[in-house]
């Protein structure tokens, strides 16, 4: 052997005396890779000796070490992105996950804002679930939980818009100076979100709508005889409806009936 390292090459045997790795000539270094992630290796497992031209420094055992753990690189989610309507559940998935042999599997994820969007765990579905609360974008933060891999994922949740609402009465007919009380009788679908509708009169002079808080409903107000129509729109802008009105004249009031000429009493009497 040499008397300095220079010229010698570090090499690595199993408990069975089988080369497994050699260092780089004079490094005085070398790696054994294959190795199992986050394990022990008892003293003993691996030993090193030096080697030259010359021939080879005695085996010494290398003591008990343990190996550091394999980190998740890169995972992604399945949606990539969430989209829905409030109300709404989505399923989301771990869908890949590397390497392989990543010593913790486990991700955890949290929304950036849980008013519009909240997220956890469902045993049930043996998957994420994101549960959308209410209109808005947030994002929900993914990361692994060695640190070491992380995901955004952009959530849009829009409202229910309304599709389609019935009125009651469908049509107003009355006479000039009556009042006829309008109700929302149908709306769909049932968890729309913003359920306000709201009229406007084609013609004022003729007829117009409002609120009455006392009937706890919309009240016409028939003006002039004629025709026209109550335009009904949903507060969202998605639904629509027409709503035609007829108003009559007031009937003529009764004439009294003339009187009769008094009679002439007769002459001599």
């Amino acid at each position: 052997m040499s008397k300095t390292r220079a010229d010698d090459t570090l090499i690595a045997y199993n408990k069975n005396g089988k080369e497994v790795a050699q260092g780089a000539t004079g490094t005085e270094e070398v790696v054994v890779t294959g190795l199992t992630p986050a394990t022990k290796y008892a003293e003993g497992n691996f030993e090193v000796a030096y080697v030259d031209k010359d021939g080879s420094s005695p085996k010494v055992k290398v003591p008990a070490f343990e190996t550091k753990p394999q980190l998740v690189e890169s995972f992604t989610v399945n949606p990539g992105n969430v989209a829905g309507h409030i109300g709404d559940n989505v399923d989301i998935n771990v869908a890949t996950l590397s390497p392989n042999d990543a010593t913790d599997k486990v991700v955890k994820v949290t929304s950036k804002d849980p008013a519009i969007a909240n997220i956890a765990w469902n045993d049930s579905a043996k998957s994420f679930q994101a549960h959308l609360v209410k209109a808005g974008t947030t994002e929900f933060d993914w990361v692994s939980e060695d640190g070491n891999a992380s995901v955004k994922q952009a959530v849009k949740v829009d409202p229910v818009l309304m599709s389609n609402f019935t009125l009651n009465p469908e049509a107003i007919s009355g006479v000039e100076g009556s009042n006829v009380n309008v109700g929302v009788a149908t709306l769909n679908p049932a968890n729309t979100t913003d359920k306000v509708v709201k009229g406007t009169s084609k013609n004022p002079d003729i007829a117009t709508i409002d609120w009455n808080n006392d009937a706890k409903s919309f009240q016409a107000h028939l003006i002039k005889a004629g025709t026209t129509e109550l335009d009904w729109v949903s507060e969202d802008g998605n639904a629509h409806v027409v709503q035609p009105v007829t108003v009559t004249a007031k009937p003529a009031p009764a004439q009294p009936a003339p009187a009769k000429p008094a009679s002439a009493a007769p002459a001599g009497k």
